[in-house]
């Protein structure tokens, strides 16, 4: 099971990527509306989530979480990530 830190990580590096921007630029904390991203991008950060884990989530979640630190609390609360 990967860390919490392991998939923020990972995550971070996925909205960098899709927003076109050094990691450095993202920040966990920032409400995901700030970046710009939508629903279409909340399902394909969905998917990159699934791979991360290795099993399926639903696109929701991303919507129930406007940053990336609280999508990680979930995570970790469900057990999903260590």
């Amino acid at each position: 099971m990967l860390t919490a830190d392991e998939v923020k990580v990972r995550m971070t590096a996925n909205i960098a990527e899709l927003l076109d921007r050094p990691v450095d630029e993202i920040d966990p904390a920032a409400d995901f509306g700030d970046y710009g991203l939508d629903s279409a991008d909340a399902v394909l950060l969905a998917g990159a989530l699934e791979e991360i884990l290795d099993r399926e989530v639903e696109p929701t979640i991303l919507l129930r979480h406007r940053t990336l630190t609280g999508l990680i609390d979930e995570l970790t609360s469900a057990g999903m990530v260590g």
